[in-house]
């Protein structure tokens, strides 16, 4: 059996990360740009990031407001208390992201915080003012199991999951 040719622009170039150009991710891309439930990206930690940039550009393009969280620092539960509090009354419409980089280094009590708001959000239908889009570079079921996330956290984060492919090969 012989297998098919391939042009060279079928290939990822090993030295790029992973980014939208593969169709799955484009399409899950897609479907999460159209919603404004949270949503987990597991992959390399700078094609999340550039997918996080892009999910936002695509679902809130009027409202470029985004808060960048690196949960890895000493100073990201400090940052995302601010960051997700209860929206003023009367102020700006529109949501802002928060993109959680590296969300598995939370701290227990930042994962707490934000596991509350999102239960406002998403059990409690109220406007928190704000949607979570959460990358992790190890597999985040791990650390539930481990005991070192919450469970709970962990299915609001997971309502979309986005697969960032390994680079290719070379």
């Amino acid at each position: 059996m012989s297998t098919p040719e391939h042009d060279a622009s079928d290939t990822l170039d090993p030295n790029e990360p992973a980014r939208a150009d593969a169709p799955a991710v484009d399409e899950d891309l897609q479907l999460a740009a159209t919603t404004d439930v949270p949503v987990l990206i597991s992959g390399d930690p700078a094609a999340s990031l550039e997918l996080a940039c892009e999910l936002h550009r695509r679902g809130a393009p009027s409202n470029p407001a985004v808060v960048l969280i690196d949960c890895r620092h000493h100073a990201a539960a400090a940052r995302l208390a601010p960051a997700i509090a209860e929206p003023l009354r009367g102020s700006r419409p529109g949501r802002k992201a928060v993109l959680l980089l590296e969300v598995h280094a939370l701290r227990e009590d930042a994962q707490a915080l934000l596991e509350e708001r999102l239960e406002l959000s998403l059990l409690h239908r109220r406007d928190t003012g704000f949607r979570a889009i959460a990358s992790s570079s190890v597999p985040l079921f791990d650390r539930v199991t481990e005991g070192r996330f919450r469970e709970r956290l962990y299915y609001f984060l997971n309502m979309i999951h986005i697969v960032v492919p390994p680079p290719a090969e070379g």
